[in-house]
């Protein structure tokens, strides 16, 4: 049966009609909505990611610079310490202040040539790690044999060879826990150092102690100790800018 161009018009004006056209344009709408916001998660996420590798980098930087702080402290504990006695047994020009070493890393570059002839004659095939002056004016070098061992030369101001350290250098003992350290030793740093926090305690085998203090610059401190807990020497580093060593420094 033809319809009439009235029935035709009514149909086109019926409300589900106009109902059936805008639905697809709703839910395109609501598509493109969740497509935008997935994207928006995409990005804050990887941003997120992106800012938490950095800051991890960052941490373990810092970590390492902390060791590597810390290490050469103990390098120089080490040669200083043992040099005391020798220093002051061999002149009267080399005064030193027995027990408490201030010492300044220098660049191995600037070393005197009477210490690097020497070095190169008499340790032929070694390498040059770490070199510190004294507030006397000695020079305190770390050095690799070429058999790979270690050890800690002793030159005077003038760059003359003083002695070298008999033990070796590449083990600094077991690192123990803070809590172990004898009596007498914890009370030395709680009473002189009440502020500082223990950064790293150490174990020698010949039983004598090695702490690293962080001071609240956050400079090192390194002590000695012998095996029953007293107190023997202590050292100070300032790096090659003249600042204390401690912890995020180079």
């Amino acid at each position: 049966m033809k319809k009439t161009k009235k029935e035709i018009k009514q149909k086109f004006h019926k409300p589900y009609s106009i109902t059936l056209k805008i639905q697809p344009m709703k839910k395109n709408i609501f598509t493109l909505s969740l497509a935008t916001l997935a994207t928006v998660f995409a990005l804050q996420s990887c941003q997120n990611s992106d800012s938490d590798n950095l800051s991890s980098q960052t941490t373990t930087q810092t970590s390492t610079q902390s060791d590597t702080a810390a290490r050469e402290v103990l390098d120089f504990l080490q040669i200083s310490q043992s040099s005391s006695d020798t220093l002051t047994s061999t002149s009267d020009t080399l005064k030193h202040h027995r027990g408490h070493h201030n010492i300044t890393q220098i660049d191995i570059a600037t070393l005197p040539e009477a210490i690097t002839s020497y070095i190169s004659t008499n340790y032929a095939g070694s390498t040059i790690n770490l070199a510190g002056t004294d507030e006397s004016g000695n020079y305190l070098v770390k050095i690799t044999k070429a058999d790979a061992t270690q050890t800690g030369l002793l030159f005077d101001a003038s760059g003359n060879f003083v002695s070298e350290r008999a033990k070796k250098m590449h083990n600094h003992g077991t690192e123990i826990d803070s809590a172990t350290l004898p009596e007498i030793t914890k009370t030395y740093i709680t009473t002189n150092y009440g502020t500082a926090t223990i950064h790293k305690a150490i174990q020698e085998t010949d039983g004598s102690y090695r702490v690293i203090l962080v001071l609240t610059d956050g400079s090192y401190v390194g002590l000695s100790f012998d095996s029953t807990g007293n107190f023997v020497a202590l050292a100070t580093v300032k790096d090659k800018k003249g600042n204390k060593k401690g912890k995020g420094r180079h």
